[in-house]
């Protein structure tokens, strides 16, 4: 058995009402009772697709606000939306099957036409990659209260949750050290932390972080964390399927356009999940290293301690020479005594032999 759904089209509906069915568990031929491939509509020429007239999509179904399994054993997902919306563009019937973590060798074995959630890695053969249709990568969270561009963010005695086991904390113990971080089980465990005082950050990747972001009024959405952290998806088709290529290009560029995407994006990631698509433009520039800001705050520390210290030295210096003056003035108050002593004492013998 092999999870796959087949829809029709729908996506207005979808946008309008925020809301997709779900992929139910069944046999690789599709959903009982789902529609037909409406062959006539389908702008995709025949041949391009396993099956003309329907896009036959594989996804994780594993894989956390992109593509899971509910309790139920139906997929839904952000990137189930993004298919659907794609599917609809072409007037095709869309089928997804859960490929596990194949990746791109699910497209190389015929399985399906193309892949979700794809990194973009030079080295695989065989494969092509669409424009990016989605960024996600590390990414910081903090209250409201304390939210700032990420260049000024406040770092003195601060500490930043992070879930167990994820890429974010990996790259927050590299940028503030294993001190500086404090992990915990659970995603959700992490943001109560943060709205709870216990960490004044928390970083977790963009996409993840603002679905849960969501659902608090006081955190906010800071930035990600570096250039090197933000981590652009690709759609996978096979290589050599070049029209199969430029209809989702083109099909991306108008739901980027239309609204679509955006109305997707809000559905799963909120408002200000919006700063995670391909067009967003922020007026706070992504710093090119997270290392550098951190560091710069720890020089900043540094030299405070520095100038302490210097003050402190130079505070012993001054005591130190007052005392040694002090010494030197005792002993020559005790030399010139001596001398007077000395003087009378040969006076008074002088005035003896008198």
């Amino acid at each position: 058995m092999v999870r796959t759904c087949s829809f029709g089209k729908r996506v207005a509906a979808v946008v309008a009402a925020a809301a997709l069915a779900a992929c139910s568990v069944v046999a690789l031929s599709g959903c009982a009772g789902s529609d037909k491939p409406e062959l006539s509509s389908c702008t995709l020429e025949a041949g391009t697709t396993i099956t003309d007239g329907v896009l036959t999509v594989g996804v994780n179904a594993n894989n956390d606000v992109y593509s899971s399994t509910n309790a139920d054993g139906s997929i839904t997902g952000l990137d189930i939306d993004i298919a659907a919306a794609l599917a609809d563009e072409f007037g095709c019937t869309l089928e997804v099957v859960d490929i596990g973590s194949k990746g791109g060798a699910a497209v190389l074995e015929g399985t399906v036409d193309i892949v979700m959630n794809g990194f973009y890695d030079p080295a695989n053969t065989g494969i092509a990659y669409s424009s990016p249709y989605i960024n996600d990568g590390v990414a910081l969270f903090t209250l409201t209260e304390n939210a700032k561009p990420i260049a000024e963010l406040d770092w003195t005695g601060a500490t930043v949750v992070t879930q167990t086991g994820t890429p974010a904390q990996t790259a927050m113990i590299a940028g503030v050290g294993v001190e500086g971080v404090t992990e915990i089980g659970t995603i959700q465990g992490a943001f109560d932390a943060l709205e709870s005082g216990q960490s004044k950050f928390l970083a977790a990747n963009a996409v993840v972080g603002n679905y849960y972001a969501k659902d608090y009024d006081d955190i906010s959405f800071v930035n990600y964390t570096s250039l090197a952290d933000v981590s652009q998806k690709f759609i996978i088709v096979a290589e050599g399927k070049d029209s199969l290529l430029t209809s989702i290009n083109d099909a991306l560029s108008t739901i980027s356009g239309n609204g679509i995407m955006k109305s997707i994006v809000v559905k799963w990631l909120g408002t200000q999940g919006t700063a995670c698509m391909t067009t967003a433009v922020s007026d706070d520039p992504i710093p090119e290293t997270f290392t550098a800001n951190i560091a710069a705050a720890a020089t900043d520390q540094t030299a405070t301690t520095d100038q302490a210290a210097a003050a402190t030295d130079q505070a012993a210096a001054a005591t130190t020479d007052q005392a040694a003056t002090t010494t030197d003035q005792a002993a020559a108050a005790d030399q010139t005594a001596a001398t007077d002593q000395a003087a009378a004492t040969t006076t008074e013998g002088e005035q003896t032999q008198q």
